[in-house]
């Protein structure tokens, strides 16, 4: 097996980041420049790069290093990977907490897809990234699985209802009520969806009578106190749609995960 020849450095313009590279943490670059500063750049921990067809070194991994190279002064150490090997990238980074969901995201929707580009569709909408995920799998936003398998790659779209109902919502009631754009509503009412007792235009109307109603709340149980509150408002049937929903919740995760 042949061995990589590691080499250096300091024109640093011949390097450009990968499409998929992560926001750059000034606060990390500032710490790993000062200790270049004093101890150089370790020939032990090359960046890897590979060589575009324009003569460019596309960086695949290690732009954190190279910024602090380039900001203490000191020659940097780099391999050239081939070409193949950034197609790699993710899998070199899944267990590394720096690589973020979205990231993940886009480097699948960047080989093709078609349910990481639908997610990345509704991201754009302003779905978080999780909630999107969950939604679109047909859970609901609190579930955590989503955020697995979009790192994984085994992300589905089994359902866009939820997803368009919840993208409904913030269209007609996000300007009056901006709560309802938080983690605590958008888990509550994510809740509330799938219950036959509840109908999204019917509370979208209530709310819409009584804004004011929809306060902060600081749990997704308040929440769906409010919730169900403004639902009843001046209504001749009273609901229970917290209890109904936390209820469907558990009965839901109780088929998911197995009694030992």
């Amino acid at each position: 097996m042949k061995t990589q020849a590691i080499l250096s450095t300091n024109n640093f313009t011949l390097f450009v980041p990968h499409e998929y590279q992560q926001p750059m943490r000034a606060s990390h670059v500032k710490k790993l420049a000062e200790k270049m500063r004093k101890n150089g750049y370790l020939a032990s921990k090359p960046i890897s790069v590979y060589r575009r067809s324009d003569g460019k070194l596309v960086v695949i991994d290690g732009h954190h290093r190279i910024a602090a190279s380039q900001a203490a002064g000191v020659f940097v150490f780099y391999v050239i990977e081939k070409e193949e090997v950034a197609n790699q990238i993710g899998d070199i980074n899944e267990a590394q907490v720096t690589w973020s969901g979205l990231s993940f995201a886009k480097l699948h929707a960047g080989r093709g897809s078609q349910d990481y580009v639908t997610l990345l569709g509704y991201v754009e909408k302003g779905l978080l990234l999780n909630v999107a995920g969950s939604l679109l799998s047909g859970e609901s936003a609190h579930s955590g699985n989503a955020n697995k398998k979009i790192k994984l790659g085994g992300f589905k779209v089994k359902t866009t209802q939820s997803a368009d109902a919840m993208l409904d919502l913030f269209e007609k009631l996000g300007e009056l009520c901006p709560e309802v754009r938080s983690a605590t509503y958008v888990t509550a009412i994510s809740l509330m969806l799938p219950l036959k007792e509840f109908q999204l235009s019917t509370f979208i109307t209530r709310a819409k009578a009584n804004p004011k109603a929809l306060v902060k709340c600081a749990s997704r149980q308040q929440a769906l106190g409010v919730i169900e509150e403004v639902y009843n408002f001046r209504s001749q049937i009273k609901y229970n749609l917290a209890f109904l929903a936390e209820e469907a919740a558990r009965n839901r995760a109780a088929v998911i995960i197995p009694h030992r």
